[in-house]
């Protein structure tokens, strides 16, 4: 009586915790859900911040393309007049604030005029430069200004092709990146966020905020991989400064060629702040109920309850023993526990009903996998299986099988000639000519196609010819009686399974074949 107490109380204790332990594991599910959801969301929103930034500082390349298209055609670029080019880019310049310089270089990338000071002399090692002689569309990318300081512009440039088409020089416009601050302010940003121009290599061209710690820096090699694979979309990521972050990215200019990229990134521990908290609060409410429901459990045990619980657990352990005809015997009251007893017995019912009900479909599901559907014989697995266990049963026993390989005659010529629908027919005559001829006991396949096969045990000696003699004699019955188009008949090859030449299944159906088909070319050089 000492230990029943005890173990009782340790058995509440256990059914206790596993109750409290799914709702915290549901719960910490649920967080990680919400997290993942957050983490989501955020990402999305980033994304859609950069397409819109994108979207909105294409308008401005879009400008610099169609100036860049006027400024190609001028007499004094073409004839690479230095003293007119600058005037007319000074000009052009001026009326365009957002222009920081236009300028022009010769094929071998010389500066050889500019709207200002700013420019560099020599921009033959640009990547977008190479791009712009070697293309005919619109080449982006960054460069440095002359001169400190040095922050970078962005950089749209188009060729100057002669009258053959051959690129004599390069046009360019260099575009201020001043707008990325005032388009981050605009957008009420939270503080952690940051919005970051890069080229397709990953250098860094602009920055907002805190610029001058990240222009000129290179992006790890795996996140910008992430954004020539994908164009754009969003990502988890750690930043230069080693920040954990969500960003979305979107290109800018052409995916086709090498864009920039607009990414939008935010800190991954503000987003999931909120989620993180209120898990914590959940995690500690069901740990406060559960040590509540604890003590009271541990207090509240009696002999009653103990005589159930001992008829449960004794019903519980011949369940997990496979034994679902188990049941508590309890008589049925209001009280939990007779729920609880009510509740395992049908669940034991319902579990013995399901267990029928799924031994009963895996037959049928077995029957269905071994079942060719155009005839009803054995499919190639269904005869594979039953093969070898035939072929067992001779191995023991000494009794000898033959194995009869047909083919259906000019099968591809029914179906040529007389439509697929016929040919199916021949095929399902073929099935029902073979299960007149043969036993019950013979297994009757169709391999696939025009091929059957059939696995006879032989009574005597003279088994096998007698049932080939009468299967061509029933061949030869239902050819007087049918009045169709053409003839049905059938290419046998008979082999007796000798367990010396033929090692497996496999090898006595390759005998078997071969033989059918030599009947069949026999047969047609006659």
């Amino acid at each position: 009586m000492r230990i029943v107490p005890s173990s009782l109380r340790s058995r509440l204790l256990a059914l206790i915790v596993v109750a409290v332990l799914p709702p915290i594991l549901l719960m910490a599910f649920t967080a990680l859900e919400q997290r993942r959801r957050a983490e989501r969301d955020a990402g999305e929103e980033a994304l859609r911040l950069a397409r819109l930034i994108a979207a909105h500082e294409q308008q401005r390349l879009e400008g610099a393309r169609l100036l860049l298209e006027g400024l190609v055609d001028l007499p004094e670029v073409r004839a690479r007049d230095a003293a007119a080019c600058r005037v007319r880019f000074a000009n052009i310049a001026a009326s365009h604030e957002a222009l920081v310089v236009i300028a022009a270089a010769d094929t071998s990338g010389r500066v050889f005029a500019a709207s200002g000071t700013q420019t560099p002399a020599q921009v033959h090692d640009a990547p977008w430069f190479r791009r712009a002689l070697e293309g005919d569309g619109l080449a982006t990318g960054g460069t440095a200004r002359a001169g400190p300081p040095r922050p970078m512009d962005l950089v749209a440039a188009l060729p100057v092709r002669d009258a053959r088409g051959h690129a004599i020089g390069v046009v360019f416009a260099a575009i201020g990146l001043d707008w990325l601050r005032d388009v981050g302010r605009d957008l009420s940003l939270p503080p952690s966020a940051s919005v970051l121009l890069n080229d397709s290599h990953g250098l860094v061209l602009a920055r907002y905020p805190d610029p001058g710690k990240w222009i000129g820096r290179h992006l790890p090699g795996e996140r910008v991989l992430e954004m020539r694979r994908h164009g754009s979309g969003w990502m988890r990521f750690t930043s230069l400064d080693g920040s954990d972050r969500i960003g979305g990215f979107a290109p800018l200019g052409d995916p086709a060629d090498e864009p920039l990229y607009v990414g939008v990134g935010l800190a991954r521990g503000e987003v999931l702040g909120r989620a993180q908290r209120l898990f914590l609060e959940g995690l500690v409410f069901l740990l406060m109920l559960g040590g509540v429901t604890l003590w009271v459990a541990w207090r509240g045990a009696r002999r009653v309850v103990l005589r159930r619980v001992d008829a449960l657990v004794a019903a519980t352990r011949r369940v997990t023993t496979g034994d679902l005809a188990a049941r508590t015997n309890l008589p049925y009251g209001r009280g939990e526990l007779s729920e609880l007893s009510r509740a395992f017995d049908a669940m034991t019912e319902t579990l013995e009903r399901r267990r029928e009900e799924n031994d009963q479909l895996h037959r049928t599901l077995m029957a269905l996998s071994l079942a060719d559907e155009l005839t009803g014989l054995y499919n190639r697995r269904g005869f594979l299986m039953l093969a070898r266990q035939q072929i067992d049963v001779a191995d023991r026993s000494g009794t000898p099988i033959s194995l009869i390989f047909a083919d259906v005659d000019q099968l591809k010529w029914i179906n040529d000639t007389f439509g697929h629908a016929e040919g199916d027919a021949a095929l399902r005559d073929a099935a029902r000519i073979l299960k007149q001829t043969f036993r019950r006991s013979d297994v009757i396949a169709r391999l696939g196609g025009d091929e059957f096969v059939v696995l006879a045990v032989e009574s005597s000696p003279d088994t096998g010819e007698r049932l080939t003699a009468r299967l061509s004699r029933r061949l030869a019955a239902e050819r007087s009686a049918w009045g169709r188009r053409y003839t049905l008949s059938l290419s046998l090859g008979r082999v007796r399974y000798a367990p010396h030449r033929h090692p497996s299944i496999e090898a006595l159906l390759a005998e078997g074949d071969a033989l059918m088909y030599t009947q069949k070319r026999d047969a047609h050089q006659a």
